[in-house]
């Protein structure tokens, strides 16, 4: 058992933040937050465009690390967390956050306690008072005594433990709210037996509010359990964003979720005639409507900070856009439309472009036995912001106005 004093390390936490600008080069690629040594490292990808003003700057640090998170919960394997801690940390930043909010808008959390009496004051408890024995009086039921209540706030264990919580989220996320809050627990508790006093709440509670609550306690309690969450070390992010914008892309404007009937196929067959299915090609989206087929590859690449050439789909890239569409064609007799396509992050403010997509060229492979619409691949710069946005947001409309752009720019093309 030992006595918890908590007393927050970083009330001058906005002096220590340092925001990086990831390029995605090799050493340069890990997108999140590394709390080192107690000061704050911020690594936004560099399309990622923050605000001059502090407050509005972490407005969208916190956006980008609400995507980070719900990403990194659905696809694990994508974390820089070790494997073993990963899940607990997530959850536990997640709930960190959850819990400032939760605190700004109600305050303390109470264990409240009714207290019922006969003297006639507070609020009549109709429920109690007619569960009683009525009298009949001149034809009429009458009920000899009212039942009141009225609702006590009571200090206990829990309240004590949502401080500590509380006090541990505000030294881990709350530089994100310009939040700071300390607290003394001056109870003799120990890790085990505060998760065992939340399990206990947990299982006898009915009220989804509460329910809610626990399970955010627990997961910062299980969270900072080794103790490396709070006050020294630790990191939550992405060893790579190109993931990250390939699910984004796909989840945005993509409509097939099953994608395994548009994977051209290999088998190998030895000299003993035994075949063996190869892996398969996979494009990244789909957008599938009655007259046209859009095959999207997402590609973080660096393009519009360098515009250099060598930043953009190199050959492979484009001949497996170019087999995805004669697999369209050819393997599922498909006559409609087929249009293929890079999709490239930018900043359209510090690209002086400010609209959110921007067409800067195309692919045409040479060599083909397809008719020329199959084989160009167009290339669109999109403002990752504008993604982020719609992501968190879970806009699904998005892709008609990629559509609608794309239709825009090939009808220029061919009155040029």
């Amino acid at each position: 058992m030992v006595l918890m004093y908590f007393s927050t390390r970083n009330s001058k936490m906005n002096e220590s933040i340092k925001y990086h600008s990831v390029t995605g080069k090799d050493n340069d690629q890990f997108v999140g937050i590394k709390m080192i040594d107690g000061v704050l490292n911020v690594y936004c990808p560099e399309t990622y465009r923050l605000p001059n003003e502090e407050k509005s700057k972490k407005k969208e640090v916190y956006k980008l690390l609400r995507i980070l998170t719900i990403i990194g919960k659905k696809y694990p394997d994508i974390s820089l967390i070790d494997r073993g801690r990963k899940d607990k940390l997530y959850n536990a930043f997640e709930s960190n956050i959850w819990l400032i909010e939760d605190f700004l808008s109600h305050g303390v959390f109470h264990i409240r306690e009714k207290v019922h009496s006969t003297d006639g004051r507070g609020k009549i408890d109709w429920k109690r008072t007619l569960a009683q024995l009525p009298l009949v009086s001149n034809q009429n039921i009458v009920y000899e005594k009212l039942i009141n209540y009225n609702t006590f706030q009571i200090d206990s264990v829990i309240t004590d433990i949502y401080k500590y919580c509380l006090t541990i989220s505000s030294d881990i996320v709350g530089w994100l709210f310009g939040f700071h809050y300390e607290t003394k627990v001056t109870s003799f508790l120990s890790q085990g037996y505060m998760v065992s006093i939340i399990n206990t709440a947990l299982a006898n509670t009915y009220l989804d509010a509460k329910k809610q609550l626990y399970h955010h306690l627990l997961n910062i309690l299980e969270g900072v359990q080794d103790n490396q969450m709070r006050f020294r070390t630790f990191e939550v992010g992405v060893s790579s964003f190109h993931v990250i914008w390939e699910i984004m892309i796909d989840a945005v404007f993509g409509n097939v979720a099953d994608k395994s009937a548009y994977y051209p196929n290999s088998v190998f067959e030895d000299t003993q005639k035994r075949s063996h299915k190869m892996p398969s090609l996979r494009p990244d989206t789909i957008i599938d409507l009655p007259d046209k087929f859009t095959i999207i590859d997402a590609k973080y690449y660096r393009y519009s900070s360098t515009i250099d050439w060598r930043d953009l789909p190199d050959s492979t890239s484009v001949h497996k856009q170019v087999l995805y569409a004669d697999y369209l064609k050819r393997k599922l007799d498909v006559i409609n439309q087929v249009d293929s396509v890079f999709l490239l992050p930018m900043d359209k403010v510090r690209s002086n472009i400010f609209v959110n997509f921007n067409f800067i060229g195309r692919f045409k492979t040479l060599e083909t036995s397809i008719s020329e619409n199959d084989y160009t691949v167009y290339v669109i710069l999109v403002d990752t912001h504008y993604i982020c946005q719609l992501y968190i947001n879970s806009e699904t409309e998005a892709a008609q106005d990629l559509l609608d752009y794309i239709a825009s720019f090939k009808n220029q093309i061919s009155k040029s």
